[in-house]
């Protein structure tokens, strides 16, 4: 039986797809700083537990405040595939301590539709995709499957102009709150209402906080909250400004995972609304300067400027040739964070995404928590003698 593992793409040894050979030592996460400790500031997914990886780095989390959905929030409220802002110190060899952690939701709230065969579905009005990375928690099969039109659900993903790509869709209660994130357009002051993606919202009776105008105005970026829908309109409760970039200070290390949401030039372009440049100095991975090009999906590390834009010091093109199998572990090498399965050597990297959706259930998964004969759905790219896993899941044998 299958067990709603989906979509299986191809059996690893039937791939044949010819790139040059990589030596596994070659992989490295996060920016080289010599092991010497510096403050940083990080988005991206988490990608683990023990305590959180963020980027390819182990954040300790002991002494760290964390924020969930704007409430005082533990380590155990977030989960692997969760969008998060750090600031902390990076040791410069693989782990950091976390100072602050953030999580917001891209929205939440009921199904509108799905399409299982394009991999989309729009929640609340909007448009969000799934990939082979996605996790998904509380959905049986836990895939797009599992999804049903009206359930409330959260959505964390990289905002695009053409929605929200999802790391993690999660089903919710059906009484709870209802979120979003977007940006106002076809603003009408006078019914005091406006839209963001296809939902219509009426702020007639909502707080509105940091508008310096009283107000909100169309292209601004806004986060609204509520507890019903009547008749397809959003009665928001409380409609909040936001302020786009991470808030770096200058001379202090940047890092973010996203899409480029605005493009102008390799010197001019946003990720996830962060501004970001590069320089003769920055150095690319799995692709060159010609691949960044809006909704691209990149990982940016760099430095922060006088202005707060973040200055790349390398630029990893993280979209293109994903495929996902299933196989069965046949040997396991953890010093080398490596193992067979399939008949294919598998590269495990500090960013690959780690769940154990096996009856163990270990929230603290890793790969030397691997046996061989456990059964894993690999999704990645074969990258010469090996095939580097942008995620891996420990599953039930099929």
């Amino acid at each position: 039986m299958n067990r709603g593992w989906k979509p299986v793409v191809a059996i690893i040894a039937s791939i044949t797809v010819v790139i040059a050979a990589c030596d596994s030592k070659n992989y490295t996460a996060g920016i080289d700083r010599s092991g010497s400790p510096t403050a940083v500031v990080t988005k991206g997914p988490i990608t683990g537990f023990g305590s959180v990886f963020i980027n390819g780095v182990e954040y300790e989390t002991n002494s760290a405040v964390i924020t969930f959905k704007e409430a005082p929030g533990t380590e155990g409220n977030l989960a692997v595939g969760h969008i998060v802002t750090l600031r902390g110190t990076d040791n410069g060899d693989g782990t950091g301590s976390a100072d602050e952690i953030e999580f917001e939701v891209n929205v939440q709230g009921p199904v509108d539709s799905i399409d299982t065969a394009g991999n989309t579905l729009v929640v609340m009005g909007q448009a969000v995709s799934v990939d082979l990375d996605t996790a998904y928690g509380g959905f049986s099969p836990a895939n797009i499957d599992g999804i049903s039109v009206g359930q409330i659900v959260e959505v964390s993903g990289f905002a695009g102009a053409a929605g929200v790509r999802a790391t993690r869709v999660a089903a919710l209660p059906a009484n709870s709150l209802l979120e979003t994130i977007g940006t106002v357009a076809n603003l009408n002051l006078v019914a005091q209402s406006f839209q963001i993606g296809s939902l219509n919202v009426d702020y007639s009776t909502a707080s509105l906080e940091n508008f310096s105008a009283g107000a909100p105005a169309n292209g601004d970026e806004v986060e609204v909250e509520g507890t019903m829908i009547v008749n397809g309109t959003l009665v928001a409760q409380e409609v909040e400004l936001r302020t786009a970039g991470l808030g770096g200070n200058q001379g202090e290390e940047g890092e973010v995972e996203g899409l480029i949401t605005r493009f102008v030039d390799a010197t001019d372009f946003d990720v996830d609304g962060i501004a970001c440049t590069t320089n003769s100095q920055t150095v690319y991975e799995d692709g060159n300067e010609a691949d960044l090009q809006l909704n691209v999906k990149i990982q940016v590390e760099g430095t922060f400027d006088s202005s707060g834009i973040l200055v790349a010091d390398k630029i990893e093109i993280k979209d293109g040739g994903a495929v996902q199998f299933v196989a069965q572990v046949e040997k396991v090498d953890t010093p080398e964070a490596q193992l067979a399965a399939g008949g294919q050597r598998i590269q495990i990297l500090p960013t690959t995404r780690m769940e154990d959706l096996s009856s163990a259930a270990e929230r603290y998964f890793a790969p030397n928590h691997l046996r061989v004969g456990d059964w894993v759905m690999l999704s990645g790219t074969p990258q010469g003698d090996y095939f580097v896993a942008s995620s891996l899941r420990r599953v039930p044998s099929p």
